[in-house]
């Protein structure tokens, strides 16, 4: 099992529960795929962002806010919604929930 085996049959076995276990293996594959897809997109589009803009990305989807973000990193508060702005639209999300859900799928 450890070395990723989805399950083991005994014998003697169906051969309707061996399709069916073959059928289950397929799908668990096409889930994982999917999800890797779905990072390495979600990674791309971070390698667009400039270093400024991660670190604003990072903490909006911690949820702190734009007052926070801007003390912490020593910028005004509207450099930090102009970062915002950059960031949603480069990550293709329209809000900072997206954003996080986004972020959540790399950690």
């Amino acid at each position: 099992m450890r070395g990723g085996a989805v399950d083991f049959i005994t014998k003697p076995y169906s051969p309707h529960a061996l399709l069916d276990r073959f059928h289950e293996a397929i799908a668990i594959d096409r889930r994982m795929r999917d999800i890797r897809r779905q990072q390495q997109n979600v990674n791309a589009r971070i390698d667009t962002l400039t270093a400024r803009e991660r670190e604003v990305m990072d903490r909006l989807s911690e949820g702190q806010s734009t007052k926070v973000i801007a003390s912490r990193l020593g910028i005004s508060t509207k450099t930090v919604d102009n970062h915002r702005a950059k960031v949603l639209e480069k990550m293709i999300v329209d809000n900072v929930a997206q954003l996080a859900n986004l972020c959540a799928l790399i950690s």
